[in-house]
């Protein structure tokens, strides 16, 4: 049974949606399915941990992956990647 109570729902990735004009359109700049989105928001699965940083790049930053998936030390991957460019 799927479980979507709105305990689980992410809010941030909702805002993300809206930003780029709703799921299905974040769904098609993300190259998956407009039900995988949904599940997302709904906590059915997981948000990718690579897709995160591709969402805040599309929304210009209003959405950061710190609030997609808070369970990820964001600071310290941001830290390696700045230190892998210089």
């Amino acid at each position: 049974m799927l479980n979507m109570n709105t305990e689980t729902v992410n809010y941030h990735l909702k805002n993300a949606c809206e930003i780029v004009g709703g799921q299905c359109t974040l769904a098609r700049l993300l190259q998956v399915s407009c039900p995988t989105v949904n599940q997302w928001i709904h906590g059915i699965r997981p948000i990718p941990a690579k897709r995160c940083p591709e969402i805040e790049k599309l929304v210009n930053g209003k959405v950061k992956c710190e609030q997609l998936r808070a369970d990820i030390d964001w600071s310290y991957l941001r830290q390696t990647n700045s230190e892998e460019a210089a």
